[in-house]
């Protein structure tokens, strides 16, 4: 693993502690101001693709997993290859709601492209976890 590698990781690992830290500390916050909770929910995205990049480094060591093939049907998106992921976007709502990722992963998401890297994400490091000799 290269230096940069580590550094991404490391700081990756900080940005959640960081999320978590404001998230937890709100007992000043006006929570009437749709300002703050906008930047919650950003919070919580970036600390949710965060986690699912951290299990994906945590279980690479040069598996390559086939990326997801994604069929879109209107205002929702299912995946062809494995099991029953689906992102959809509820009427005039800007977000993308994954599920059926797992818990980590599954909420909202500002893009369906983010939707799609998280569940990727998520994918690869559940196949590399079942493998014998990766994610002990």
């Amino acid at each position: 693993m290269t230096d940069l590698i580590k550094a991404a990781d490391a700081l990756a690992e900080e940005i959640i502690d960081e999320i978590e830290c404001i998230i937890s500390d709100t007992h000043d916050i006006d929570v009437t101001d749709r300002n703050y909770a906008e930047r919650v929910f950003e919070w919580v995205e970036e600390s949710k693709l965060l986690t699912a990049y951290l299990k994906v480094r945590e279980s690479a060591d040069g598996v390559k997993v086939k990326p997801l093939v994604w069929d879109e049907l209107g205002d929702r998106w299912n995946t062809v290859t494995s099991g029953r992921i689906q992102i959809t976007q509820h009427g005039c709502h800007p977000y993308w709601d994954l599920s059926c990722a797992s818990p980590e992963t599954d909420g909202y998401y500002n893009s369906v492209e983010e939707a799609k890297a998280a569940a990727q994400a998520d994918h690869e490091a559940r196949i590399k976890a079942a493998l014998e000799g990766h994610g002990e």
